[in-house]
């Protein structure tokens, strides 16, 4: 440990030490963190099973009835959040979380009876952020949104579990 010289007209008594760091000048600095890299290296987790009322994510120890999930996360889609019902269906406003994700493709499953309405207003607003949507029954929501995933496409997808 190196000793600090103790100030002007004081004592060495009570003197502080610090350690000391070498430093490898050889090694380049890191850049800042930004919460981008996160991003960069995050893929979509896996739905791991469906059934009616069940949505099961890889990697997430509950299960949701309906529910959102994007590249490093998954969440229950409680559609009290936007006030949305079975018509008139999906809002901007129930996919903007995933939008923010920069995610390139959205998959919406509209439940086992396709009985969840996507307003043609709603498909336009995604295309309009240059993100592509597929709009499925929910079975083959998951199937085509685990294959992306599987790719390693930068795909989010919200699903409707029941009807």
């Amino acid at each position: 440990m190196e000793t600090m010289p103790s100030p002007i007209g004081q004592s060495n008594k009570g003197k502080v030490t610090y350690p000391t760091r070498q430093v490898d000048s050889s090694k380049k600095a890191e850049p800042p963190y930004t919460g981008l890299q996160e991003r960069a290296v995050m893929s979509s987790p896996e739905i791991a099973s469906l059934s009616w009322g069940h949505i099961k994510v890889k990697g997430c120890a509950s299960s949701y009835k309906d529910c959102k999930v994007w590249p490093g996360g998954s969440r229950e889609w409680d559609w009290r959040e936007t006030g949305t019902d079975h018509y008139p269906g999906v809002q901007p406003a129930d996919l903007e979380e995933i939008l923010r994700k920069g995610v390139q493709t959205l998959v919406i499953g509209r439940g086992m009876s396709e009985a969840l309405q996507v307003p043609p207003s709603t498909v336009e607003h995604v295309k309009k952020q240059g993100v592509d949507v597929k709009v499925l029954q929910t079975e083959k929501a998951v199937r085509e949104y685990n294959i992306l995933a599987g790719q390693g496409a930068k795909v989010g997808g919200v699903f409707h579990s029941t009807c």
